[in-house]
């Protein structure tokens, strides 16, 4: 499915279904406003709009969608009414929620056209607002159903906009598919069942995006990890049949010099058992999203290239399957990191940060500008701020403050939370150098306090995804159960804002 721009009136476009916004009325007034494009549809309608909204079946919430036969005057077949709100309420995530239940209330079979004429943004964030709403609306991970079952998939679907937008409607609709083509890649990742999963076939499907996506890719395998000294990462691996690997994505490598250069590090345990220290039985089918901070690493690596974002970008995706093998470490166990620090393991079931302590060393090899980490690292980050907002923390206070600004707009909206010398004695080991495990309270702080030690004095931000990267609920623009594609908008927002993109 691609996404088609095109100017003139929208009343006159030949289409099967006509996409039309509108807004809840103000006061007790249900006429709609003269001059809007709504008005002019309720003209050629014959009042059909006006009646719908004295009728009461038209309030013009959001999400809400309402059919109307066309015809006659207007070129569509239908007109789709979906509700945006209040007009001083709209922003960009209200567009992209209530277009996307627009496209799925349209469904797949017909033609679609989405009026983008009155909404209240400027024309290039509308315009990306709805690509992406249309996107991922469409987008269902359907790999292990038979063909028959699958979904069918609309050839195209056309933003209309006024002549004098068409230009910045263009732009705002290839940087939104771009976006949302990331986010489905991410959702995927995220989804796969780990028998699917295992880091090596991991790794085969990111060499392929690699050559198509114009990435270079390099990959260590366990001997060269263990050269390294990457002991930390490696004790999670050792009770799994399955190798782990580091895979380190680049877009721009060959520009690294010239350019400035920013570390996206990803948490990808393919499967998470607990290890020695089991997790319930109830639920853990869920532990194949366990990869999804590996997952918006590998999204966003898609869509920098996609958008020829002007940076250095270097994704290292950390690629481990944590199992109770016989080799399995047991609690109790001291390892070491690549920088000589000691880990006592208290809880096998604490793996990630011991996989990301290694990984975060790696990464100060590139001498970034920034790093920054996304895992799926504790159930304490939803009980804090259950499944709305990311945990994030770090050290780098100007750039923390920047991408909660952008998260906020891209709808994946992070919460700072506080660091501290008290929260960093809580993670001092007994007989070593550090612990695992920080006791029963602020574990997602603990955590993030832990990763602190393996960041070289470098600019750095944590964030904490596991109650937002994936969901029992359907939404608009994620209608399956599962992996969210949590992070790429944010993430990709961030770069194109702080670096900028060719041909903008």
């Amino acid at each position: 499915m691609s996404i088609k721009v095109s100017a003139g009136d929208p009343l006159d476009f030949q289409v099967d279904v006509l996409v039309l916004p509108v807004f809840e009325a103000a006061g007790e007034t249900s006429r709609p406003r003269r001059g809007s494009l709504e008005g002019r549809a309720d003209r050629k309608l014959s009042g059909g709009i006006t009646a719908l909204r004295r009728q009461g079946v038209l309030s013009g919430k959001p999400e809400e969608t309402v059919f109307l036969s066309g015809g006659g005057d207007l070129g569509a077949f239908r007109v789709l009414l979906v509700g945006l709100g209040k007009a001083g309420d709209v922003n960009e995530e209200r567009v992209r929620s209530c277009l996307a239940a627009a496209a799925g209330a349209a469904g797949r079979k017909i033609s679609r056209a989405f009026a983008l004429h009155d909404l209240p943004l400027p024309a290039e964030t509308a315009a990306e607002a709805a690509a992406g709403a249309v996107v991922l609306s469409d987008d269902s991970f359907d790999r292990f159903r038979k063909p028959e079952a699958k979904p069918k998939r609309l050839p195209a679907t056309t933003l209309l906009s006024a002549d004098e937008d068409l230009r910045a409607v263009r732009r705002g609709a290839r940087v939104g598919e771009a976006v949302a083509r990331g986010t489905c890649r991410a959702r995927e990742f995220g989804n796969l069942p780990a028998n699917h999963a295992f880091p090596r076939l991991l790794v085969k499907d990111l060499r392929r995006l690699a050559r198509k996506s114009g990435l270079s890719i390099t990959v260590l395998n366990e001997k060269r990890m263990e050269e390294l000294g990457m002991g930390s990462l490696l004790s999670v691996s050792k009770g799994s049949a399955e190798e782990a690997y580091l895979c380190i994505l680049e877009w721009n490598k060959e520009k690294r010099r010239s350019l400035p250069t920013v570390c996206l590090v990803g948490k990808g345990l393919t499967f998470d058992s607990g290890g020695i220290s089991l997790k319930p039985a109830a639920d853990m089918d869920k532990m194949r999203h366990d990869k999804c901070g590996a997952a918006a690493v590998v999204g966003t690596m898609e869509a920098a290239a996609a958008l020829g974002l002007k940076v250095h970008l270097v994704g290292i995706v950390a690629l481990v399957e944590n199992m109770p093998g016989p080799a399995a470490s047991r609690p109790g166990d001291v390892v070491t990191a690549m920088n000589g620090t000691t880990i006592e393991i208290l809880n096998t079931d604490a793996e990630g940060r011991l996989v990301l302590a290694d990984a975060l060393l790696y990464a100060a090899r590139f001498k970034p500008e920034v790093v920054i980490d996304l895992a799926t690292l504790t159930g304490a980050v939803l009980v804090a701020l259950g499944k709305h907002r990311a945990g994030a923390m770090g050290t780098a206070a100007r750039e923390l403050k920047r991408l909660r600004k952008l998260a906020e707009e891209a709808g994946e909206p992070i919460w700072e939370l506080p660091m501290g010398p008290e929260y960093d004695e809580m993670m001092k080991g007994r007989t070593t150098d550090l612990k695992n495990l920080g006791g029963r309270y602020a574990g997602t702080i603990t955590a993030g306090h832990f990763l602190s030690h393996f960041v070289q004095d470098l600019p750095w931000i944590h964030l904490d995804i596991a109650g937002v990267a994936w969901d029992d609920e359907h939404r608009p623009y994620n209608r399956g159960k599962g992996a969210t594609g949590w992070g790429v908008r944010m993430l990709t927002r961030y770069l194109a804002d702080r670096y900028g993109r060719r041909g903008r």
